[in-house]
Parts: structure tokens; C-alpha cells; sequence
């Protein structure tokens, strides 16, 4: 099932939001926000449940779920020339086995820009992104078993310019080099 999305803009002319004094964490991008999962919650493909602490909520997703908003709503600007991905879950039954993407940006015609895809057959994590001739470029992540474990585990996926590096629960795994990206299209 689709779901309705938040598309309200603020109208600032910026690739990233702004930091506010006091702030406990760095500024981004709420996906959770921006496609309503906390509303959609109360619909059978999506249920609320206790996160990786008693005092975090987390989201069960149904096999059918599709999350999709036009990039142009989340990313106005495009992606900033160095930024980071996180998210922390929790991989349960088939899913283990799956190969499957936890975020991509795709272009009008559905094309891949960039993503982070889970390979549970694989126990690998990839990035892949747009390079400045258009093809998809991939740093893969191998040798991950410890992810596929059905317990809650934090990726951190850090973008510079020349490189991507892998943080899992924390732990530098990995730096791969990059080739120059192409900037995403927003339409």
C-alpha cells in the first residue's frame, strides 16, 4: 500500500537544516516525519513498537509497504557534497535473507541515484550513487554477519568527498574510496 506524504516546504534555499544552540543531535532529514509513518501507524501494513529501549518507539513495516516522495519535497537543493545516513533497525525472520534497499533516491523514470541496500545473502551493505558520467557507482560493505542477528543494530553510513565509511553500532567497520559523484536530479 502507498501512503500520503508530507510535502510542506519551508521555503529556505538551503541543502541542509539549520543547527539550533542546545540541540541534542546534529540536523537532517526526519524521513519518519516527512512520510507521516507515525500516522500511517495506526494501518495494518505498519504497527508501533517498542524500539531498541523501552523508551524508544519503533515501526514494524508490512512486506508490501512502498514509502515514495517526490525528491524534490525531501532533498530541495540535492545532497550536500559530504553528509551522513543513519538509521538504526531491526532485521527479523525472511527478512535475514532478503536483499533489500533501506533508502534510495531514485530519478523520474525510476532510475537509482543513490542508496544504501542490506544483502542478507550476501551479509554485505552497499552505497551506491550516481557518478558524474551517470552510471551507478557501488561501495560494498562485506562481511557483516554480526547484522543479521534479528537484534537492533545503528548504521551510520558517513559520505566525504573521496570516500564512504561504515559505522555499525558505532564501530568504524570500514572506509572505501569513491569516485566524484554527480549531483541527484530533483525533478
Amino acid at each position: 500500500p502507498r501512503f500520503p506524504v508530507n510535502s510542506n516546504s519551508n521555503g529556505e534555499n538551503e541543502l541542509c537544516p539549520k543547527v539550533r544552540i542546545g540541540q541534542d543531535d546534529l540536523p537532517g532529514f526526519d524521513l519518519i516525519s516527512q512520510f507521516q509513518i507515525d500516522k500511517a501507524a495506526s494501518r495494518r501494513a505498519i504497527q508501533r513498537v517498542v524500539g531498541s529501549t523501552a523508551l524508544q518507539v519503533a515501526y514494524k513495516l508490512g512486506n508490501n509497504v512502498d514509502f515514495r516522495i517526490p525528491t524534490r519535497h525531501l532533498y530541495p537543493n540535492g545532497l550536500p557534497e559530504e553528509y551522513s545516513f543513519l538509521t538504526t533497525f531491526r532485521m527479523t525472520g525472511s527478512t535475514l535473507e532478503k536483499h533489500w534497499s533501506i533508502w534510495q533516491i531514485q530519478d523520474s523514470s525510476g532510475k537509482e541515484q543513490v542508496g544504501v541496500k542490506i544483502n542478507g545473502q550476501t551479509k554485505s551493505v552497499s552505497f551506491s550513487y550516481k557518478g558524474l558520467d551517470g552510471s551507478l557507482q557501488t561501495a560494498a560493505f562485506s562481511n557483516l554477519p554480526s547484522l543479521f542477528d534479528s537484534q537492533w543494530h545503528k548504521i551510520m553510513i558517513g559520505v566525504e568527498r573521496s570516500s564512504a565509511t561504515l559505522f555499525v553500532d558505532c564501530n568504524r567497520i570500514e572506509s572505501l574510496p569513491i569516485k566524484p559523484r554527480g549531483q541527484i536530479d530533483v525533478d
